[in-house]
């Protein structure tokens, strides 16, 4: 009995999207610890209401001519710094308005931090060790 054996040479690299632009011959810029293309806008044409371009980032060498998507994750915390004290008290009415209690409402109104963050996931993507040409 012929047994086939499975070809263990790896063909494809596993990157992580934050930093494709890292290894791949882009003019880059460094912005938050990573590294980021620079990026201008090509003029397609300009119509009688409106400019039509799309983004075009430069590059050395060889490139797929391909920017892998990169993920957001949005999240909020809340900090309170002093407790919200909410609920009805009994008063002494004032000297001028007569003798009694009466019960109202109060809230000090807490003190506190809300902060919004918004963070780049990467996502992992594949390149192949070696690329085809097409003819």
């Amino acid at each position: 009995m012929k047994l086939l054996f499975a070809d263990e040479n790896n063909q494809a690299q596993w990157h992580s999207s934050i930093n494709q632009y890292k290894d791949r011959e882009y003019f880059t810029g460094l912005a938050g610890g990573v590294a980021l293309p620079i990026v201008s806008d090509y003029i397609d044409y300009i119509g009688c209401d409106h400019i039509e371009s799309h983004p075009v980032s430069m590059a050395l060498g060889d490139n797929i001519g391909y920017d892998f998507p990169i993920g957001h994750y949005k999240y909020t915390t809340d900090q309170y710094v002093v407790v919200d004290h909410d609920g009805v008290e009994t008063r002494l009415l004032p000297a001028w308005f007569g003798e009694g209690v009466y019960k109202t409402h109060f809230d000090n109104g807490a003190l506190a931090v809300h902060n919004e963050e918004d963070l780049r996931v990467g996502l992992e993507y594949a390149l192949a060790n070696k690329t085809i040409t097409g003819v």
